[in-house]
């Protein structure tokens, strides 16, 4: 045990491999199989099955749960980093490929987050190609319909999601080099697919929603009482939303909002609520035009909870039925009026076009709780707004971090200036930039200075520490300082 506990002590932050060498061993091999057939696939499979026999071996609860799981994301990126296996004939390896790698999840050994962290240090292209692999692969069994009684098949398409997941977190949290989530998309679910979507959707509400996927808690056992397996593949992609396009995802949207709007009805005309006087099967809203804001804020208060009714929408004193117009215009309104800069809720950049929450806004948390409330409404509703928001705002709705490639969206004048600050590396740097650990900003007027660590004043930012500085300047402007009105904001929405 020993000796293959040493066989895998590489450095643990690299990816420590020569692949120039490892694509002319994968040339050689396969130069030998078209003398000889069935050497490569039978050298890929004997790898595979020791590879497995090896990893079998290790104690369960070994304190080199890191290690072993760094070795193992280097074996997959070994074995996917071949580019023979996108002909169709070598998909049997790519099955057992995901085979092992769903194996290996579920051991205790297995450190996630640690495996995904060492793939930004693969390259670009070959980041691409590991997972582009599985994709096609994946593609090309959907389009295949497996049979609805074959467990192998439907386990399969599990295997290869899995391992897509994989790559597609590692790219959200670890790479530096931004790659499209565009990439990710499996085209034959996007438009083959689209027209049957409803059904698919309701299949998983009724039999399988939460039960699998969590941002990487995973536990897709098919035995699982109540999961009928013959549509298994048909509705699996769901709980991997990177797999959909944006159009896709909107109309998945859409039938949720139709869902609960059912249930909600069904739970308000109940018989009990009827003998007991009924309750209101709709969530009411009446406004005035000349007190928009206040009048929404008081219904939306004593509506309670229950903001997944049907929704209905009257202007006071006005004859208009709500067939989706009324709600429409009253959505506008609301946002126009919340937005506007006077209303000193929002900052307007005007470089970006694009709104931030004002850190100087004397409105009460409430008032952006009941923000969040409507923009959830809104989308609940299937209600396109017009709101310019940058991606940092949608990110932080996600609890992902917001970096400085976001913040140059939103202000790219002091973006472009974090980024020099970045990119200078000269010796001279303390005295070019003459910065500390501080962050200068205007309230009403006042310029005021606000220390980024304890004694920031006193802390020169050097080559060395300059990465800390622009994260703690971000977080600052971005996080810290309107913290108590973006909790309140996503509190509303995720309300709806």
């Amino acid at each position: 045990m020993q000796h293959a506990q040493n066989r895998f002590r590489l450095e643990e932050q690299t990816m420590d491999i020569d692949f120039n060498r490892l694509d002319k061993l994968y040339e050689r091999i396969l130069k030998i199989s078209e003398e000889e057939t069935g050497v490569y696939e039978k050298i890929m499979e004997e790898s595979i099955s020791n590879i497995t026999d090896q990893f079998s071996k290790f104690d369960s609860q070994s304190k080199l749960g890191k290690r072993y799981s760094n070795q193992l994301v280097r074996i997959l990126a070994v074995l996917l980093s071949q580019e023979v296996l996108y002909e169709p004939q070598y998909g049997e390896i790519i099955t057992k490929i995901a085979d092992m790698f769903y194996n290996f999840e579920s051991k205790p050994f297995w450190r996630r987050e640690n495996a995904m962290e060492l793939l930004k240090n693969l390259h670009k292209e070959r980041f691409l190609s590991c997972f582009k692999v599985n994709q096609q692969h994946l593609t090309f069994t959907l389009m295949m319909e497996p049979d609805d009684d074959d467990t192998e098949e439907q386990e399969k398409v599990r295997n290869l999601f899995l391992i897509m997941d994989f790559f597609y977190y590692a790219s959200r949290k670890v790479r530096l080099d931004t790659i499209s989530l565009k990439e990710f998309h499996i085209d034959v679910i996007n438009s083959e697919w689209k027209d049957r979507l409803k059904d698919f959707y309701i299949d998983w509400h009724n039999c399988m929603r939460g039960r699998f996927h969590n941002d990487g808690d995973i536990d897709f056992d098919l035995e699982v009482q109540g999961i009928d397996k013959r549509t298994f593949h048909k509705v699996l992609y769901i709980e991997f939303p990177w797999s959909l396009d944006a159009a896709n995802k909107a109309r998945l949207i859409n039938y949720e909002g139709q869902i609960a709007k059912k249930k909600e009805l069904h739970n308000s005309l109940d018989l009990t609520s009827i003998l007991l006087g009924g309750l209101n099967p709709y969530l009411t809203i009446e406004v005035r035009r000349d007190s928009l804001i206040e009048d929404s804020l008081n219904s939306l208060v004593s509506s309670g909870t229950v903001l997944k009714k049907p929704l209905k929408v009257k202007f006071a004193g006005e004859p208009g039925v709500d067939e989706g117009g009324v709600q429409k215009e009253f959505f506008q309104l609301l946002v126009k009026q919340l937005f506007d800069v006077g209303y000193g809720m929002f900052e307007y950049n005007t470089e970006s076009q694009l709104f931030w929450i004002s850190r100087n806004s004397f409105e009460l948390p409430l008032k952006f709780e009941l923000m969040g409330i409507i923009l959830g409404l809104a989308i609940y509703n299937n209600h396109i707004l017009d709101i310019h928001l940058p991606l940092a705002f949608y990110k932080k709705l996600l609890g992902r971090r917001v970096n400085l490639d976001d913040f140059e969206q939103y202000d790219p004048q002091v973006g472009k200036s974090l980024r020099s600050i970045l990119n200078y590396d000269k010796e001279d740097f303390e005295e070019a930039m003459c910065l500390n650990f501080t962050v200068n900003y205007e309230s009403f007027g006042e310029k005021l200075t606000e220390d980024l660590i304890e004694n920031g004043s006193e802390i020169n930012v050097t080559l060395e520490n300059k990465e800390d500085y622009i994260d703690r300047y971000i977080d600052f402007l971005m996080n810290q300082s309107v913290e108590k009105y973006f909790k309140s904001f996503k509190h509303g929405f995720d309300k709806c």
